[in-house]
């Protein structure tokens, strides 16, 4: 969770929006961390979802991940997601193989 954000204010946190900090950037990365919180719904659209608009902002050869489950239409648009830019669906199933490595090396099998 955002360290400003305060659940009892139902608003997206102060300081940069979406559409700041995403100049030039090499990637674009959402976070699974809305679970629970309580929020104005369009503000955090409004203010944090990643658009087609917004990717623009970024270097045209910028990747899109998240670690999923993303939440489409909330946090990202589908068409962000299954875009061209997207390496979403390889980072989730890459993901699958570290979190089975990390067991692995915690139950001591490997």
């Amino acid at each position: 969770m955002h360290p400003h954000w305060r659940r009892s204010e139902n608003q997206p946190p102060p300081g940069r929006s979406g559409t700041q900090g995403r100049r030039n950037h090499d990637a674009a990365c959402t976070k699974e961390r809305l679970a629970g919180l309580k929020l104005d719904a369009e503000k955090y659209i409004a203010h944090y979802q990643l658009t087609a608009e917004r990717l623009k902002l970024a270097k045209s050869d910028a990747i899109v991940m998240h670690p999923g489950p993303m939440i489409r239409g909330m946090e990202i648009q589908s068409e962000v997601a299954d875009g061209p830019q997207s390496v979403i669906e390889e980072q989730v199933h890459n993901g699958v193989y570290v979190r089975m490595a990390i067991l692995a090396i915690c139950m001591g099998v490997a």
